[in-house]
């Protein structure tokens, strides 16, 4: 069995728009990863920032 981490820094690639329904229900942005995942991160992050994530959650933790 393969085990990761608890957590992980990773670039953010790409920002995607929400869903309107959850746009307007919070303030974050949905980011794809150097990886391919697609995570949700606060409005201040952007494309080529650094994150680091919580691999158990699929989590946002913060910027580096």
């Amino acid at each position: 069995m393969l085990e990761l981490p608890q957590f992980l820094e990773l670039m953010i690639v790409k920002i995607e728009n929400m869903p309107s329904k959850l746009a307007v229900a919070n303030a974050g942005k949905l980011a794809v990863l150097e990886t391919g995942a697609k995570i949700e991160v606060p409005s201040f992050v952007e494309s080529g920032d650094i994150v680091k994530v919580d691999t158990q959650t699929n989590g946002y933790i913060q910027r580096v």
